[in-house]
């Protein structure tokens, strides 16, 4: 609707549709983040047992992937010490191109994904699966973590021209993140719950280092 006022035509303000791209770099980190405060808080008034949906979810991955020739394989993408070499591959190759400030962010990500599981695990103190052979706190998984934080963050590095290209290597990545704790219940390393935990505070850390990095696109 136009308004007239002394021989000028106005227009009232239009309503500025939020950008989806906008929406999911905001909606994403605190979904991720209300997801690990909600587990966190049921698995502490479950004074570290099984959330009631741990048992069964436990069982049908056992039951799904136990015999799974590369269950081993899809747990050692969490591994740390295989996230560290990655950490130092993109390193020695950003360093020709200039881009050791992506690869400073990458290995920030790998640190803040360990650290803050690490104080998770310390504050909740769960117990482990019954017939775990892993030691320590079980909340959350710290493989899961770090696999999502990497994987997600060195995706977002790569600089692919093409749109098809970008989203495939998201997905590789998220799926290497998500198999890797799938494959860590399935060996009774941890509950379902652990896993969960676990990928969403890697995509907590993964989101600002997506953001850290495109303040470096910014400042280009």
């Amino acid at each position: 609707m136009q308004l007239r006022f002394g021989g000028m035509t106005m227009s009232p303000p239009q309503a500025r549709t939020p950008h989806p791209a906008r929406m999911t770099a905001i909606g994403a980190p605190l979904s991720a983040t209300a997801s690990v405060a909600v587990l966190g808080v049921l698995v502490w008034r479950a004074h570290g047992g099984p959330l009631h949906w741990d048992e069964p979810g436990r069982e049908a991955l056992v039951t799904l992937l136990g015999a799974t020739p590369l269950l081993a394989a899809w747990a050692g993408l969490g591994d740390v010490r295989l996230l560290a070499l990655v950490c130092a591959a993109f390193t020695l190759v950003a360093m020709p191109a200039r881009r050791l400030r992506q690869a400073t962010i990458l290995w920030g990500a790998a640190a803040a994904s360990l650290a803050s599981s690490l104080i998770l695990k310390a504050l909740i103190d769960r117990p482990r699966p019954p017939g775990a052979f892993e030691a320590g706190a079980s909340f959350p998984s710290t493989h899961s973590a770090m696999a999502a934080a990497v994987w997600l963050t060195l995706a977002m590095a790569a600089s692919a021209r093409s749109t098809r290209l970008r989203v495939a290597i998201m997905a590789a990545a998220l799926a290497a993140a998500v198999l890797s704790a799938l494959a860590g219940v399935a060996l009774g390393r941890h509950w379902p719950s652990d896993a969960a935990a676990g990928l969403a505070l890697g995509v907590v850390v993964a989101c600002l280092a997506a953001r850290r990095m495109r303040g470096l696109g910014a400042r280009a």
